[in-house]
């Protein structure tokens, strides 16, 4: 069962680390063009700084779910990994939780971004574009991450008398 809702959570983040990958290659491309451009004709392309922006934007947001799915995030072990099982699993259980309300809060901080967005009429300088879609984005990009982090630090409380769950979690670990 454990290991299904692993599967679930990583196909979930692996799909927003595909949009984080295409934002990559989008920026990339755009920026290319436009130094191309820019430099051969003296024709940049119009509002290239604030797409890059809203670009990159994404690409962190989205990639912040993939990279805990993929226990990338640094985690400080060096001195955990010698404490007993359960004062292990409980020290390093209670970090993931505060990390979890504080992405929780990110979470509920972007909510109220996109209705002040809205009520504010919120666009970009150039191109007039509006804020509001990007802090959507934003807003379901910290829900899988706020779910993902909440999972895991379920996980790892379960770590405590489950040696599936203390193997997982403890896989990452240098």
């Amino acid at each position: 069962m454990i290991e299904k809702i692993n599967k679930v959570f990583y196909r979930g983040a692996a799909a927003v680390g595909t949009l984080s990958y295409i934002g990559i290659v989008a920026m990339t491309l755009l920026n290319l063009v436009d130094v191309i451009l820019t430099k051969v004709f003296e024709m940049p392309i119009q509002g290239a700084y604030e797409l890059t922006e809203r670009l990159l934007m994404c690409t962190v947001f989205a990639s912040l779910a993939y990279g805990q799915a993929c226990k990338a995030h640094v985690n400080t072990t060096l001195i955990i990994t010698h404490f007993p099982r359960v004062l292990k699993f409980l020290v390093f259980g209670v970090m993931q939780a505060l990390a979890t309300v504080a992405s929780i809060l990110w979470t509920y901080g972007a909510y109220i971004q996109i209705f002040e967005s809205i009520r504010t009429n919120t666009i970009t300088a150039v191109l007039k574009i509006p804020l509001y879609p990007f802090y959507i984005f934003e807003f379901v990009t910290m829900i899988m991450l706020s779910l993902m982090l909440l999972w895991d630090t379920i996980v790892i409380f379960l770590a405590i008398k489950n040696d599936w769950c203390a193997n997982d979690v403890t896989k990452s670990w240098a």
